[in-house]
């Protein structure tokens, strides 16, 4: 049996820690983001687009028997379903208004295996507004008014904890809940569809059960690797709605009456019931494993003593056919946390080998797995690598004698194992055979979210009218407020929902990232190793665009810095083609100009003097300037400790330190003119100043500042660049030739950071606290969604949302 290593300890069912205060806004900046993103069409062309085969296994035919066995028991009658019309009446609220779906749920059940004694449900409806979700990671306690549920949990038996224990115990929940609350099993992992329901039919009604619909939907994303869609409706008095939500978008249907067309009703009741499991959601090429086994530290578990367990969950991944487990937490998957995302998760994973009866054998070599949802017509990772190389070839062959940097760089990147496409299996259950896309939508239009500003409109006060007109009048105020402008509604619609393929890749070197390095003298031996693969980098002919501390690896047993996730770079002869590309990047690592879109200098393009606009393109330095962003970076995040421990507070001091780092890192993807002034004027000075306090000579550390210099030397090489004029390739795009970028400036950059190198002698200085985890020790990418280092999860959550708003304006 294969031990775990102390760093490797398995992801465990985290304890629900997150306060509720903050919640409404959480949800209101999440539909504020999704609402970019967010489409709706006609319900038929719904269930034709996201559930293609209820129609054909469900008739006509078929939903008329169902439809009379409802009314024929009582359930239907002509003015809607029975039920709920009665509760209408007799209760206030929704809880027991609509629980009877559940029950309506059952008897479409029965009646459907009647007519096809075949069938076998998949899932569960339930009412659940007092059932708080268990989530493997920490979350808000949500509570959908009903949910389906799998009858058995989405887990198997890990036989590698199987041989030690056997003990297998479903994820039961055993913390306090607030009065009235009932105890819960309900797994966030065994959820198949969430929804929301109110008697009302005003804004404030639809308006709240948005929010906690795209909440939940949030969480039950993010919470669940084994995922990839999720399904919820909403209901306001007779009117409903049915959601998808994908990773790259959400689309809702347009709202039809539920009493008075049941047979929409019924259909929607069998998709989320008789369904298979990959049409619901989830991914088949994902298993989820759980088991009980004793805590850290316990010795001698008493097994009537739950308290001495706890649950221990892992992954196995597929990759053709190939199987990978995962060990322990994450290394990274805070982007999954956004619905319309490239949703990363980052494993460190090793290889198994299957035997019979669900035994499997594990191997000895770890790898790293990286799950992620990239444009349809992203270049694979791999496919980057491989050309960056044959380019490097080319050059050493143009040499004489030749050169050897196609070798060089194979110890500058990573290692592909696999890097390729998610494939599904087909309708006749062949297994990788069917490329894993996000839904190709053709029928949708933009929608928005019902405005919050119109919660306190004169909407809800309409006159005492009969219900029917009541309930008309105030649904055609929604779909008014649901609108949005003919100018909003053309932008979003040449957006086009871009599609998004799931890609998984495997690599061989388990690195750290420079967020996770335990001291200086490492950090700054892995920058120097990645100034020197971004100048061959540049010799392929190629800009990354995404220079940040997660990307600039550290592999340990051969001691070299790489340079990681590649799917942004391009060739620098296509930077520019498209004037309104997306910028992408972490803000607090990207260069300064690149944020603000315009050169340092007024530029000029060859033959064209007179030309006025001259659109930013990017450019091989804005690569190199990421590195002396992260280097400043780190000396106000990740202080060496004898600058801290020599404090009188220690904790003063590194709030101190994380106050005056706002100056230069607490802006957006827009930048700030701090950041433009520092190296535009090569002020180094400036952002020295508040550190000199800190990194004293008496400390040993005062040495680091020297660090700084480097901004000097790629100042001068942008005036100097900057002074010689673009080529002009196209209309608008224009960029300088290839050979104006020197190699002087990689090179005097190294010297610099060799010369702290060589002042340390031999000191490491340690990192005062080692980052714990990616969510609260290092910014976010821009692309992935996120930033900030709070320790407090839902301002962590708010800082996620507000770049990536940035990055949407």
């Amino acid at each position: 049996m294969l031990k775990l290593r102390p760093h490797e300890s398995p992801r465990t069912v985290r304890v629900q820690r997150i306060p509720q205060h903050g919640l409404a806004d959480l949800r209101k900046e999440i539909c504020n983001i999704l609402e970019e993103n967010l489409t709706t069409c006609e319900i038929s062309a719904w269930f034709d687009q996201y559930a293609p085969s209820c129609k054909v296994q469900w008739d006509d035919d078929f939903l008329e028997y169902v439809e009379r066995k409802m009314r024929e028991t009582g359930r239907l009658s002509d003015n809607g379903w029975t039920d709920i019309l009665e509760a209408m009446q007799k209760h206030k609220n929704g809880d027991n208004t609509f629980k009877h779906i559940a029950v309506i749920a059952t008897s479409v059940a029965e009646a459907a295996k009647e007519r096809d004694d075949g069938l076998e449900p998949t899932a569960i409806v339930k009412p659940t507004p007092y059932n708080v979700s268990i989530s493997e990671v920490e979350t808000y306690k949500f509570k959908p008014d009903i949910r389906a549920i799998l009858p058995f949990p989405n887990e198997q038996l890990n036989p590698r904890f199987f041989r030690r224990s056997g003990r297998i115990h479903k994820l039961k929940n055993t913390e306090e809940y607030k009065e009235g609350e009932r105890l819960s099993s309900m797994n966030t992992s065994d959820t198949v569809i969430v929804g929301e329901v109110k008697k009302g039919t005003g804004l404030a009604d639809v308006i709240d059960n948005e929010l906690k619909l795209c909440g939940a939907a949030t969480e039950l994303l993010y919470n669940d690797p084994c995922r990839r869609f999720i399904n919820g409706f909403t209901i306001e008095g007779s009117f409903m709605r049915v959601w998808r939500f994908e990773r790259s978008y959400a689309c809702v249907s347009s709202d039809f009456d539920f009493h008075k067309e049941p047979r929409l009703f019924i259909l929607f009741l069998l998709y989320i019931t008789f369904s298979t499991h990959q049409d619901l959601g989830f991914d088949p090429t994902v298993v989820r494993y759980t088991t009980r086994v004793p805590k850290e530290g316990i010795q001698i578990p008493d097994p009537k003593n739950p308290s001495d367990y706890e649950t221990v969950i892992s992954y196995r991944y597929q990759v053709r056919d190939k199987y990978f487990l995962t060990i322990g937490h994450p290394i990274s998957e805070s982007s999954a946390w956004s619905i319309a995302s490239r949703s990363t998760r980052v494993w460190l994973v090793r290889e198994i080998f299957l035997g019979k009866d669900g035994e499997f054998e594990e191997g000895t070599e770890t790898f790293i797995l990286k799950d992620a949802y990239p444009y349809d017509d992203a270049v694979l990772e791999k496919d980057i690598k491989d050309d960056i190389i044959r380019q490097l070839s080319k050059l050493d062959k143009q040499h004489m004698p030749p050169t050897s940097y196609a070798k060089q760089a194979e110890g500058y990147f990573l290692t592909y194992v696999h890097d390729e496409m998610v494939k599904l299996p087909n309708e006749n259950n062949v297994e990788w055979s069917v490329a894993d896309l996000t839904t190709d939508m053709s029928v949708k239009e933009p929608i928005n979210f019902t405005s919050v500003k119109d919660k306190e409109d004169d909407v809800f006060a309409i006159k005492p009218q009969p219900s029917s007109i009541r309930q008309g009048s105030q649904r055609q105020a929604v779909r008014d407020a649901q609108k949005p402008s003919t100018k909003v509604a053309k932008q979003r619609k040449e957006l086009n929902y871009h599609r998004r393929k799931h890609v998984r890749t495997i690599h061989k070197e388990v690195c750290q990232s420079l967020y996770e390095l335990p001291d200086w003298h490492t950090l700054i031996r892995c920058l120097i190793d990645i100034i020197e693969g971004l100048n061959l980098l540049r010799l392929a002919g190629w800009v990354h665009r995404d220079i940040s501390g997660g990307n600039c690896l550290w592999h340990m047993d051969g001691e070299r810095g790489k340079i990681a996730d590649l799917e942004y770079a391009m060739p620098y002869d296509r930077s520019g083609e498209y004037v309104h590309d997306p910028r992408t990047g972490t803000p607090e690592f990207m260069a300064a100009e690149y944020q603000a879109r315009k050169y340092f200098q007024k530029v000029k393009v060859e033959d064209h003097p007179k030309l006025r606009v001259v659109p930013l393109t990017f450019n091989f330095y804005h690569d190199l300037e990421s590195i002396f962003w992260i280097y400043a970076w780190s000396l106000f995040y990740h202080p060496p400790s004898p600058c801290v421990v020599s404090s009188e507070n220690p904790l003063e001091l590194i709030g101190c330190l994380k106050q005056e780092a706002k100056e230069w890192f607490g802006c957006g993807i827009e930048g700030n003119s701090s950041r433009l002034l520092t190296v535009q004027g090569a002020r180094h000075a400036d952002i020295t100043y508040p550190l000199e306090n800190v990194y004293t000579f008496d400390t040993g550390c005062s040495v680091l500042l020297n660090g700084l210099e480097i901004v000097a030397p790629l100042s001068t090489a942008y005036g100097d660049l900057e002074g010689t004029p673009l080529q002009l390739i196209t209309g608008q795009h224009a960029r300088w030739r290839h050979a104006q970028f020197s190699e002087a400036l990689y090179k005097e950059m190294k010297n610099k950071l060799r010369g702290v190198l060589e002042a340390l002698s031999g000191n490491k200085l340690d990192v005062y606290v080692r980052p714990l985890s990616d969510k609260n020790a290092h910014p976010r990418d821009a692309t992935d969604k996120g930033h900030e280092d709070d320790d407090d999860p839902p301002a962590e959550k708010r800082a996620k949302i507000r770049v990536h708003a940035q990055v949407s304006q």
